[in-house]
């Protein structure tokens, strides 16, 4: 039998990653994250394993390590940085601290030197282009060149103005800086900040490489391992040089849940929201094992719009994920955080609640979500797909399984 495999969480969120490790039969050690309703989540499901902390706090970090480095049976870190600098979707701004986070995981990983580690984020991840750290201070991750900063923050200011002036009419004295900066073009920032950047893919491996790691990277969609939604994810993954193993990723199955597949044996329940108060209907779902289906009470206005909406459309046009009509038959649109934009059930003339995108991600319906329905929706949506972490998870665990076979040697 193989021995145990041990991870630890960094940015562990309220736990997806986790989650499918622990149901590969892989062990937790612990988590850490910064949010208080992540945490207290993390806790609730994997008995008070998470620990509640800034990764820009040295003390923190160090707290980290030290319980990593006291662990003898430690063989994985796992975890990704915060998403929202590298996503397509957000603004992609390299100004901001977050994205330089990385560098608090691979200080650990190098620290610390478990036997293999899994550094998971989105695809946008594969296009990005980061300051170079030769103009961060590696204390603090600020930015020091102060031609790079004004270009940065200029850059920064262009975009928002842009994109406030999309949504209602600017100020005299936004106008006039917009005018400012558009003057000046947004391509002479990009022409400053392309100096001083790197592609971040590039980054990630080479940290990896440094800290002792044979690195493979790919981009993985949740729909090709028996997901209920399209949902791409970059992974690098590293095992140890001295382990004399390389890592392969797993092979598609191929075999995409369709959204009723996945959500539609809780119909039966619908009927209980105009025959029980909101608090005996959670009373008497929890009691079925089925945590955080919470519905939304929509006004007369938005039934009446969402009775008149298709499967398979937005109900506003600027929104491609958010609003958007599950196709019964169907994979799910990528679920994200999208600040409470939930899609629209298929059947129902309501957005879906917490659990059916919980579901929708894989998380088992015991897996109780803590916090206001905003945060559990922003847990959810930030979280790694259950179905994607377990095929991860499970060819780390194959190859250890062939490393024991073999002596610890595995190519």
């Amino acid at each position: 039998m193989i021995n145990p495999i041990f991870f630890y969480d960094l940015f562990c969120g309220a736990g997806g990653l986790s989650h499918a490790f622990v149901d590969s039969g892989l062990q937790l050690l612990g988590g850490l994250d910064f949010d208080e309703s992540a945490i207290e989540t993390f806790n609730q499901n994997f008995d008070g394993r998470g620990l509640l902390g800034d990764i820009e706090n040295e003390q923190v970090r160090d707290h980290v390590i030290q319980f990593l480095k006291a662990c003898p049976a430690i063989k994985g870190l796992i975890g990704g940085a915060p998403c929202q600098a590298y996503s397509l979707s957000g603004n992609r701004d390299i100004l901001e601290k977050r994205a330089y986070y990385f560098e608090y995981y691979f200080q650990i990983l190098k620290e610390t030197q478990p036997e293999f580690f899994v550094f998971e984020n989105v695809k946008g991840i594969k296009s990005m282009e980061i300051i170079s750290p030769d103009y961060i201070n590696k204390n603090t991750m600020e930015i020091e060149n102060q031609e790079l900063k004004e270009a940065l923050l200029n850059l920064r200011k262009f975009k928002d103005l842009k994109r406030f002036g999309s949504q209602r009419e600017l100020s005299k004295e936004e106008s006039n800086e917009f005018s400012r900066l558009s003057n000046i073009g947004a391509d002479n920032f990009k022409e400053i900040i392309k100096k001083f950047s790197i592609p971040l893919v590039d980054q990630l491996k080479k940290r990896g490489i440094e800290s002792g790691y044979n690195v493979q990277s790919m981009i993985l969609n949740a729909k090709d391992f028996g997901s209920g939604q399209s949902r791409e994810r970059f992974f690098l993954v590293g095992i140890r040089n001295d382990l004399g193993s390389s890592y392969s990723f797993p092979e598609p199955t191929n075999d995409p849940k369709t959204v009723k597949e996945i959500l539609g044996d809780l119909e039966q329940y619908e009927h209980l929201r105009e025959e029980m108060s909101e608090g005996d209907l959670q009373t008497f779902l929890e009691s079925k094992g089925i945590f955080n289906h919470v519905f939304t009470r929509h006004s007369l206005d938005m039934v009446k719009k969402l009775s008149e909406l298709p499967q398979g459309a937005n109900l506003y046009k600027n929104y491609s994920d958010a609003w958007w009509r599950l196709k019964e038959d169907a994979v799910s649109r990528c679920v994200k955080e999208n600040h409470n934009g939930c899609h629209v059930h298929y059947k129902f003339n309501r957005v879906t609640t917490p659990r059916e995108l919980a579901r929708l991600q894989g998380f088992a319906d015991s897996f109780k979500f803590i916090g206001t329905k905003s945060a559990i929706l922003k847990m959810i949506g930030n979280a790694v797909d259950k179905n994607l972490g377990m095929a991860i998870a499970g060819s780390i665990k194959n190859l250890f399984q062939e490393m024991e076979k073999h002596g610890g040697n595995c190519y």
